[in-house]
């Protein structure tokens, strides 16, 4: 049930947690929207860290700091990792702007057109009898682009304001950005790419 005391403690547990942490300089952090592309990218990171082209047998929910308290992230995921997050890392606590910070970013259109239909299928299989599960299975596409994917209210905040604020981090040294179509519509990794990402391993953490 949306809102129950499990999902209160659970949040909780996840704020205290993110804030006493202490980041790890050989770690990583994955920022991306939702449907921006971040499991692919995280797949391709995870491999270039262990050095094996073989995809990970352990869920990748244990390393997203939105969902998880991040000592399952610890039990589950020894350094050197990537740890993942939707949220722009201003509302993080200022210990996560220390790391090498990869971010992706996607075409607008194609990030609507998935979210949607990815909020629409997870509301109607959780909570098809809550109110926010009827309002949203009324809502079309024109809709929701013109409402919650603008909106601050919504729990990742306006899209615009995440692509706003994360692209402005793109001269800093530990921060990069990568494309999902330069990576999924070539059907290839680029070679470039994967020293980008593991060039990172050399860059001297700082916070921004």
């Amino acid at each position: 049930m949306m809102g129950s005391k499990d999902d209160k403690q659970t949040f909780k547990e996840i704020v205290e947690q993110l804030n006493a942490y202490k980041w790890r300089d050989e770690d990583f952090l994955l920022v991306s929207y939702p449907k921006n592309g971040a499991h692919l990218v995280w797949e391709i990171m995870t491999m270039l860290l262990k050095g094996s082209a073989e995809y990970t047998t352990i869920s990748k929910i244990g390393c997203m700091l939105d969902f998880c308290p991040v000592n399952r992230a610890d039990r589950e995921f020894p350094s050197p990792r990537v740890l993942n997050t939707h949220y722009r890392t201003d509302v993080l606590p200022a210990e996560f702007r220390k790391g090498k910070t990869v971010v992706v970013m996607r075409n607008p259109k194609d990030v609507a057109v998935s979210f949607y239909f990815h909020m629409s299928k997870l509301l109607n299989k959780m909570i098809p009898d809550h109110e926010i599960g009827t309002m949203f299975n009324q809502m079309t596409l024109e809709e929701f682009v013109a409402g919650p994917l603008w909106s601050n209210e919504q729990p990742f905040g306006s899209y615009f304001d995440f692509i706003e604020y994360m692209w402005s981090l793109r001269t800093r040294s530990n921060v990069l950005i990568v494309f999902f179509e330069e990576i999924k519509l070539v059907r290839c990794i680029k070679v470039s790419l994967c020293n980008d990402i593991m060039n990172m391993k050399n860059v001297h953490t700082h916070q921004y």
